[in-house]
């Protein structure tokens, strides 16, 4: 049960949303609390689903990835859970979303090269049964990404 967030809340989630390892204290002298104020805060927030993990950001490039890659796959209605599911499981995959219109689902997947793309795409991806087609795009520029919002 997710419980109603407040202004106070909101601003401590920013906090967190820019910095997840920031101190109760820091983050009390920014929103006036004290740090026991705050500690609570982000526990009743954890406790009540509105906060759901911490995560680090990673650089792609430091990884050996060069190539980000958005999939948007047509999938036969009767299939969509089982295509979602069997994706979900590939390590190379980051997003799985289905998404209104046709039947798709969006994946975004982070991968060395284009030559290890084609090699994923023609290995794991192609031979799942009831895919009826697949676009392939690659980023090119990346001007914002925030996913701290689910």
């Amino acid at each position: 049960m997710n419980k109603k967030v407040d202004t106070t809340d909101r601003k401590i989630l920013g906090l967190l949303m820019e910095n997840a390892r920031i101190s109760y204290a820091e983050i009390g002298r920014r929103v006036h609390l004290s740090r026991v104020a705050v500690r609570d805060r982000i526990k009743q927030m954890e406790d009540s689903g509105v906060i759901t993990q911490y995560s680090a950001i990673i650089d792609r490039n430091a990884l050996g990835l060069e190539l980000a890659v958005f999939l948007e796959i047509e999938v036969l209605p009767s299939r969509i859970e089982s295509v979602a599911t069997e994706i979900s499981k590939m390590k190379e995959v980051t997003i799985v979303y289905q998404m209104t219109g046709p039947t798709i689902l969006h994946v975004h997947i982070f991968i060395e090269n284009s030559e290890k793309l084609s090699k994923f795409l023609n290995d794991k991806i192609y031979p799942l049964e009831g895919i009826t087609r697949t676009s392939v795009y690659m980023l090119l520029k990346n001007y914002k990404t925030n996913l701290s919002i689910k």
